[in-house]
């Protein structure tokens, strides 16, 4: 089978490929489906475009899930992430590999393969393939590209010329500095940065700084094409190369950089199929000199700050990495990190991880694009254009009045064939206006060229020119204020048409971006939705029809301005630091305040990772990798040990995240024991205690279920399930179980008084512990882990008559907690196993293991008392059931807890192993006594627990520890 892909800028009909007959002709391009039908039916082959025309996003989010897969693994000495900082820039290229992979089952093996001459994709397809590609025309190299090059010059203007000429050769401003070090604006006042490396980012960056007159901005340009004039008089401008640096005292940085980026691209290459694709096509080939540069870039921007007394940084475009590295600094200073989109609408939001602090939307309609692009906080997104709409003083004008819009695009940029655009709505549009006695108006985008535009439209035209007028470097309200109507594909422009009520149409069949767009403004009602090009010549009568709604309602959809005293408190106020934690993290601020968190391990088992990581990680790198079956490839250690610590029981309503968050659903559980038995081996206990003992071996990805405390729902709610699954589980208990009296774990129960009790304003003091109590939720938090410490080194006896005292010193009633014990599912959350129930447990097959006698901290114990809490549960449990009791789990399990002491102790209480509460790996002979386990909480997804069972969430989690130290 033979096929051909022809290159963007070649034509079917022209060159020596149209010499041959082809089996299949693919299109690196774009155009439309009649395009396509017309090649088809011309030539007899079929012939398909490697873009689909949808509004399907996954392209996208597949970039997020690449990208997220080498986060952390590049960081410079300020702690900076440069794979986060360059990659979304190349989001393009990865665009292109998807539809690569989505186009690949159309190409049988054994394919002959040619191209009408290079390109990235053909390229990366006939790799992907393994199989030889064939060009028509090669690559022009040295003296014979000059043609091509003045070709292309004549595209663009002048100053377009300099501008790219500036950013080949001296990216990093190690030429632009010699002569821009006089142009510093060595301010006093504080002020906002406004970093800008585009027309359009300055255009909104200034808009803002208008809200505010009586504060200073500083506008830094990194390009010519950001510059501006005239400025609002509270606005400084200067170029970025006057704070460049010289390059001295960076080069082992680089080295060093450049030599993690090859390990990693190596590593990468083997494992994620989408950076094999992108490695074979060089698409990474540039990223050392991009690393060089941009480490030059940084210094650059760090230096400015530095310089000028910078309160926080608004910056309008961060998928630009010259214009997101202030942003990124100034969340690393602690400084006001702002971000509001220069366009109507943020496609970089569907890939990449969102580090301002505070997020500015112009109205409804960009706040629910947001949301349905990315999880960002509610309280973090403020609703606020930059004052008042520009387009409302845009008359919409009398039906016969008025010039029909064409908004063009740089379609050429992202591989469209804008000549067969231009050839299929041009000629339609020249003729509605000609039969409504309107001018056609080309508005054309800043990246596009006019004489070239011009060229093209009089060859569509055949000569014709009579009333069409080319605008460029127009601003858009201008255009607008005298439109009868426009047309786009998904251009922003149909928001400002929207706003100035002049209606605007939508050419659904050229959508070819993937981003959403056109979709969010017909859903809007931005602009209404035509669906071929014929449909185009309806156009006086949808005009016509055409019913704008009330200016009020616009203005909340598209442009609802900024309360300026809300701005101000944005971007000059008082940045409270936060904590960098999710779900997936310990909160920051409790691990500063408990001495419980020491250790590289908390209380409860949390990593520490900053928290755009933790989005990225878990809701889209792991559920990428689980859809692929990778974890069950990527399960490394002997056996993983589950802990689970119970289920959240039916009819409680769980109000309690910080005390709830350690149990999980019973439809949680049920699907974690369901995927176990489709992909690994759990195996029983007693299985386990022979591979132990070197008695047996152990089936390949082995897990064993464990679960700690003893708590009543482990019969009433875990074991039936388990029944049902028909699965065994070790069930640690404690000795408080050795009776028939309900009881609560007691450093639940500290808790739970410390939640319950009223506010008040009373100090309580007991021995050597005096503390008082506070309002806040987080305080509380905090004194409640400082007291578990406190109160383990106490006797049982003492600690009761600590509660007591306490309760009643807050207000509490007699006997508060039995409303714990007296409701059913309180009881079932709450309430340890009676000795009668663990009996029941034991019975129905499980195995009961030992969790001390009082679950203290043992690290507080003495010797003595450590040996106690271990030996005397063991034989004590091992009385009332009548069986051995071969396993000991240590209380909290961190190594702020546990230590080589307390494994020395359980060896000599003549257990056969114990286990912490952390991940690691399985090694029965080193780890004996301090064997690891994967625990399990209520917020883990389905994919996110795969991850902990296959170790590849410890391993990341070690990666980043390394990194961070």
């Amino acid at each position: 089978m033979r096929i051909l892909f022809l290159h963007p800028e070649d034509a079917l009909g022209t060159g020596a490929w149209s010499h041959f007959r082809w089996d299949l002709i693919i299109d690196l391009g774009y155009a439309s489906s009649s395009v396509y039908e017309d090649w088809n039916s011309r030539s007899g082959t079929r012939v398909l475009s490697i873009f689909p025309c949808s509004a399907d996003t996954q392209g996208y989010r597949w970039i997020s899930q690449v990208l997220a897969r080498g986060r952390g693994r590049l960081l410079d000495r300020m702690g900076l992430d440069w794979w986060e900082i360059l990659a979304v820039g190349m989001y393009q290229d990865l665009y292109a590999l998807y539809l690569l992979d989505r186009i690949r089952p159309e190409i049988p093996e054994q394919a002959e393969l040619f191209s009408s001459r290079p390109h990235l994709f053909s390229k990366a397809l006939a790799d992907l393939l393994h199989c030889p590609l064939h060009n028509f025309q090669t690559e022009r190299a040295g003296v014979w590209r000059i043609p091509h090059m003045m070709g292309e010059s004549r595209k663009l203007r002048p100053e377009q010329i300099v501008e790219i000429a500036l950013d080949k050769w001296d990216p990093g401003f190690r030429v632009r500095r010699c002569f821009s070090g006089h142009r510093r604006a060595h301010g006093a006042e504080p002020v906002t940065l406004l970093p800008s490396a585009y027309s359009n980012v300055t255009r909104i960056a200034l808009a803002y700084a208008r809200q505010l007159p009586h504060r200073q901005f500083l506008l830094a340009t990194t390009r010519r094409n950001a510059q501006t004039a005239p400025l609002p008089a509270n606005v400084r401008m200067v170029p970025l190369a006057a704070y460049a640096k010289s390059s001295r005292g960076t080069g082992a940085e680089i080295r060093e950089l450049q030599r993690a980026w090859r390990e990693f691209a190596q590593e990468m290459c083997m494992e994620v199929a989408g950076f094999r694709g992108a490695d074979r096509t060089a698409i990474w080939a540039q990223f050392p000199n991009l690393l060089k540069n941009g480490i030059h870039i940084r210094d650059a921007w760090e230096n400015l700050l530095q310089c000028e007394p910078v309160r926080g940084v608004l910056c309008g475009d961060d998928l630009n990495h010259y214009t997101r590295l202030p942003l990124l600094l100034a969340r690393h200073r602690d400084l006001n990190a702002v971000y509001c989109s220069h366009g109507a609408l943020d496609g970089g939001t569907l890939f990449k991880v969102p580090y301002a602090r505070s997020f500015l939307v112009k109205g409804e309609m960009e706040l629910e694009y947001l949301q349905r692009a990315t999880k960002i906080k509610a309280d973090k997104v403020i609703i606020g254009a930059p004052g008042e709409n520009p387009f409302h003083r845009a008359k919409h004008l009398r039906s016969e009045d008025g010039d029909l819009v064409f908004f063009s695009q740089p379609y050429e940029v992202e591989q469209g064939r804008g000549d067969e655009i231009y050839r299929e709505v041009v000629p339609v549009l020249y003729a509605v206006a000609r039969q409504t006695g309107r001018r056609l108006v080309i508005k054309l985008h800043p990246f596009e060229s006019k004489q070239q535009r011009s060229e093209l439209i009089a060859s569509v035209l055949s000569g014709q020119r009579d009333g069409i007028e080319i605008l460029s470097r127009v601003p858009p309200e201008e255009v607008i204020s005298r439109a009868w109507c426009g047309v786009t594909v998904d251009s922003s422009v149909a928001v400002e048409c929207a706003l100035s009520g002049v209606p605007c149409f939508l050419c659904s069949w050229l959508d070819f971006s993937g981003m959403g767009y056109l979709q969010q403004f017909a859903r809007s009602g931005a602009g209404q939705v035509i669906s071929r090009a014929s449909d185009l010549e309806k156009i006086p009568d949808l005009v016509r029809q055409f019913q704008t709604d009330s200016e009020r309602a616009r203005a909340r959809r598209f442009w609802h301005p900024v309360d300026p005293d809300q701005l101000e408190r944005i971007l000059f106020g008082h940045v409270q630091p936060q904590p960098e934690s999710e779900s997936f993290t310990t909160s920051a601020r409790q691990a500063s305040l408990s001495p419980l968190l020491r250790g590289p391990e908390s209380l409860f088992n949390k990593i520490a990772m900053s928290r755009a990581t933790a989005q990225v990680v878990n809701r889209m790198f792991y559920p990428a990798l689980g859809s692929m079956r990778y974890f069950q490839s990527a399960f490394t250690s002997t056996v993983s040990v589950v802990t689970y610590h119970g289920i959240l029981p039916a009819g409680y309503k769980s109000e309690d995240g910080f005390l709830d968050d350690v149990l999980i659903s019973a439809e949680a559980f049920r699907a974690q024991l369901r995927l176990l038995k489709k992909h690994y081996n759990v195996i029983s206990p007693d299985r386990f205690l022979g591979w132990i003992k070197c008695q047996e071996e152990l089936p390949k990805r082995a897990v064993v279920l464990t679960c700690d405390d003893g708590l009543l729902n482990h019969l009433t709610d875990m074991l039936p399930i388990l029944h049902d699954e028909r699965l065994e589980c070790l069930f640690f208990a404690t000795g408080s179980s050795l009776n028939d009296d309900p009881v609560l774990l007691w450093h639940t129960e500290l808790y739970l008084l410390l939640r319950d009790a009223p506010l008040c304003s009373k100090s309580f003091s007991f021995g050597k512990i005096e503390f008082a109590l506070a309002g806040d939720p987080d305080q509380r938090h905090a004194l409640w882990l400082q007291l578990v410490k406190r109160l383990s080194a106490l006797h049982v006896a003492e600690r009761r008559d600590f509660l007591n005292q306490a309760a009643k010193c807050f207000g509490l009633s007699t006997g508060w907690w039995l409303e714990y014990i007296d409701s059913p599912s309180l009881r079932r959350r709450f309430c340890l196993l009676s000795q009668g129930e663990l009996k029941q447990l034991s019975s129905a097959g499980m195995t009961i293991g030992a969790h001390t006698l009082t679950h203290p901290v043992l690290s507080q114990l003495t010797d003595s008392s450590v040996r106690s809490e271990l030996a005397d549960c063991r034989r004590t449990l091992a009385d009332c059931l009548g069986k051995p009791v071969w396993a000991l789990a240590y209380p909290f399990g961190d190594s702020g807890s546990t230590g080589a002491r307390e494994f020395r102790i359980a060896k000599e209480a003549e257990y056969d192993c114990a286990f912490l509460n952390v991940p690691g790996n399985s090694d029965p002979d080193s780890m004996r006594y301090s064997f690891p386990r994967i625990h399990v909480n209520g917020s883990m997804s389905l994919a996110v627990y795969e991850a902990h069972i296959s170790g590849m969430h410890d391993r990341l989690r070690n990666r980043f520890r390394t990194s961070a130290a």
